[in-house]
């Protein structure tokens, strides 16, 4: 075990020194907002004027608000910061296997072996944060003992934070409730576990008032999301094959020829002309009727995509399940055969993880596994449930990887054990092999 940890630890390490400078798109627009947060404002100056933030939601400038201008840390000590709170994740999920009398070693061996959750934390993104919360959240759901009231507030408080990180996890909370009923049922039949599921939608309504207030003050939109949040433009990009959206991307920034990606870029074109139509009508300040306009029309084109080929696009949601899990993105310079090994791995523990959820629900709601499994496998089916309706970018399930990597190994244990049981060998301990106790 120790010598399993030493290798996370190092690979921790050259991950961090191969991904520098941390950097993605929205990454110099988190630290821009993390510098005006200071003085009370959220958003950016442009063109020498203030706008207020439409994008993105707070949670993660606030994070590099403290890191990197309260306690003035360097950038490598921020991205430092997000990797040990993955290894934390790790430690965590390698507690609740040792509590339910599970051996941890499969899940550190499949950690070790697919570091692409590594590559999401150590970007300036909220993907390092977020990992954290999703695993404290299963943590709070699987462990096993009573489900008191600390554990509702817990998870309530988890669930509705992370819409401020991601704020595609807004109907988060729905399926945590579900989950807590879930368990407070089997423990007390009656009214109680309805209680303590609204407790978690309330409680996790309450963190989303700060932002709901400040969106209403800055663009007079009472809203717990971003106002011109890109939902429109994800579902509108999906509809596309992916190669197409970054062809047409590529070719907008002169990386391609003119002729590649031609449909994404042609309908981009006419969409930009109808966003500039409906901004020119708005009394707002032109950067924010643009943006504001702009997460309009998208979403517009993209039911009317939908509508015009729904059987295309059901084809590209259902083949997002593998997308969202599977990257082909890697870091300049990565030799080939690391491509394949990894992409290889990533495939079996995908296949193994969502195999490992279906068996511990089923399994769970026999009353044959304690309940709090399944509502662990809620949430990471969550991932792929409701970001294969508007992306394919793997980088979207990065949060709940850790959690696939939980399921796969659960599984491998399952089926290791009655491997050696039909060669009358001895079994470890899985959870199909215990009694259902507690959460």
């Amino acid at each position: 075990m120790a010598g399993l940890w030493a290798l996370l630890l190092v690979e921790a390490v050259v991950v961090v020194v191969v991904m520098r400078p941390w950097l993605e798109p929205d990454s110099r627009a988190y630290l821009a907002l993390s510098r005006n947060l200071l003085d009370g404002r959220y958003g950016t100056f442009r063109d020498g004027a203030f706008a207020p933030e439409l994008f993105h939601p707070p949670g993660y400038p606030v994070y590099l608000m403290v890191l990197l201008r309260l306690v003035r840390l360097p950038a490598a000590a921020v991205v430092a910061s997000q990797m040990a709170l993955l290894l934390a994740s790790v430690a965590l999920l390698q507690r609740l296997l040792v509590r339910h009398g599970l051996s941890p070693l499969p899940f550190l061996v499949i950690v070790a072996v697919t570091p692409a959750t590594m590559g999401y934390a150590a970007k300036l993104m909220s993907e390092g944060p977020a990992i954290f919360v999703v695993a404290c959240l299963t943590y709070l759901l699987a462990a096993p003992g009573r489900f008191g009231t600390g554990r509702v507030v817990g998870v309530a408080l988890l669930a509705g934070g992370s819409i401020m990180l991601r704020p595609s996890l807004i109907l988060l909370p729905v399926v945590v409730a579900a989950g807590v009923a879930l368990v407070r049922l089997r423990a007390e039949p009656g009214r109680r576990p309805a209680l303590a599921a609204g407790a978690v939608l309330v409680l996790a309504g309450v963190t989303l008032v700060p932002y709901t207030a400040v969106n209403y003050r800055q663009v007079d939109r009472a809203t717990p999301l971003p106002p011109a949040a890109a939902i429109g433009y994800t579902v509108y990009a999906s509809t596309f094959e992916p190669a197409e959206v970054d062809a047409g991307r590529k070719a907008d920034e002169g990386e391609l020829p003119a002729g590649s990606g031609r449909e994404y870029a042609a309908e981009r074109a006419r969409i930009n002309d109808r966003i500039e139509a409906r901004a020119s009508g708005s009394g707002e300040p032109a950067t924010v009727s643009r943006e504001l306009a702009g997460s309009e029309v998208y979403q517009d084109a993209a039911w009317r995509r939908v509508r015009d080929d729904p059987v295309g696009y059901a084809r590209q949601v259902a083949f997002n399940w593998w997308r969202l899990w599977n990257t082909a993105e890697f870091p300049d310079g990565t030799p080939g055969v690391v491509r394949l090994g990894l992409q290889a791995a990533n495939a079996a523990v995908w296949a193994l993880g969502l195999a490992g959820v279906a068996w511990v629900v089923v399994r769970s709601l026999r009353r044959r596994l304690a309940p709090g499994w399944a509502a662990a496998g809620l949430v990471l089916l969550y991932f792929p449930a409701v970001h294969a309706f508007m992306i394919s970018t793997a980088r979207y399930t990065a949060p709940a990887r850790l959690v696939l990597d939980l399921f796969a190994a659960v599984l491998a244990l399952e089926l290791l054990a009655r491997y050696r049981a039909r060669r009358g060998g001895g079994a470890p301990a899985t959870l199909g092999s215990r009694a259902p106790a507690g959460g």
